[in-house]
């Protein structure tokens, strides 16, 4: 039997580490760093904060935001990375900031 079988599969990759997200994540920023109470989070003004999450160095979750002050003063002093996500990224930015 002379039988022909075909089959289609689409596949989206999403880069996060484009050349565009690069330039915004460059845009974003946060202050004063080293941070004692509140920290502040600037994106561009084409762009919009949708969340903000902290993590200690290690990796655990503490706080989650979707405004750009962050009461942080109830976390104990060291080193935290923040991933902020905006409108227009596809994924997150990671962002480390020191809590005095």
């Amino acid at each position: 039997n002379n039988c022909e079988v075909s089959d289609t599969l689409q596949i989206e990759v999403i880069n996060c580490s484009s050349l565009m997200e690069e330039t915004i994540k460059e845009d974003i920023i946060t202050y004063p760093n080293p941070v004692e109470k509140q920290l502040h989070i600037r994106v561009p003004e084409n762009d919009r904060l949708m969340e903000v999450n902290i993590f200690t160095i290690n990796g655990m979750f503490v706080q989650k935001s979707c405004s750009s002050t962050l009461n942080i003063s109830t976390l104990k002093a060291g080193v935290y990375s923040l991933e902020v996500t905006t409108i227009n990224s596809s994924c997150p930015h990671k962002i480390n900031i020191i809590k005095k």
